[in-house]
């Protein structure tokens, strides 16, 4: 075999959209939170960059060949993505579902970060069992968080928790109920930058301050047994 055939590949990188954004959604919220966010269907967009998934997106590439925005397909990412450069796996991180910090309302965020978790394991993890999740948690609330983390964390693709920044630093004892939660699951925790950290007025900064420029996207993400 070539190096192409043997070359093991996990993408830590990926990031689904989901159109629509909040009214997406909506079928994974209750009646209740359906009548709440009538009317108001849409989070925060990036302020440092185009739309990530708008008509001036970044990645025109991904956008898929029947309709919707970039990254919402997962069939075409299917071919597209973890096909064409031979992914074993790749590790969703939704930076759309990221964007929650930007909500002063706690339980707006729990809300729908519950949603953005069953979304993707119901829209994604059933397409190919390559697609693995980084499910997403209100930071808003750490109690809240560990109940979310315990909820899915057992799900076997469910391979890290993404921990959106907040003006808190990580090793601040806040964020011990999550930590816990984590460890309990058997989950890292994966980090990545949105951009609307510090550039709304309803969203706190990072704990390093307010980027000036466009931030660079990373992840803290080590291998797990459940992505092979």
């Amino acid at each position: 075999m070539n190096e192409a055939e043997t070359r093991r590949i996990i993408d830590a990188d990926v990031h689904p959209w989901i159109n629509g954004d909040i009214e997406g959604l909506l079928p994974y919220l209750s009646v209740s939170w359906q009548q709440h966010f009538d009317g108001r269907l849409r989070l925060p967009d990036h302020p440092l960059r185009p739309p990530l998934a708008g008509a001036t997106s970044i990645r025109r590439d991904a956008k898929p060949p029947g309709g919707g925005v970039g990254g919402s397909d997962p069939v075409f990412a299917k071919t597209d993505l973890l096909e064409r450069y031979n992914i074993e796996y790749a590790v969703l991180s939704s930076i759309q579902a990221g964007k929650l910090v930007s909500l002063p309302n706690p339980n707006e965020a729990i809300a729908l970060a519950r949603a953005f978790n069953d979304y993707f394991i119901d829209k994604w993890l059933s397409v190919d069992p390559r697609y693995c999740l980084a499910m997403v948690v209100a930071v808003h609330d750490p109690l809240e968080a560990a109940k979310e983390i315990r909820r899915i964390g057992h799900e076997k693709r469910v391979v890290a928790v993404f921990l959106p920044l907040i003006n808190i630093s990580l090793g601040n004892r806040y964020y011990h109920p999550i930590y816990e939660a984590a460890e309990e699951m058997g989950l890292p925790i994966l980090l990545h930058p949105t951009g609307t950290e510090g550039g709304f007025s309803t969203s706190v900064s990072f704990a390093c301050g307010t980027p000036t420029g466009i931030p660079s996207g990373g992840n803290c993400f080590q291998k797990n047994h459940r992505c092979g």
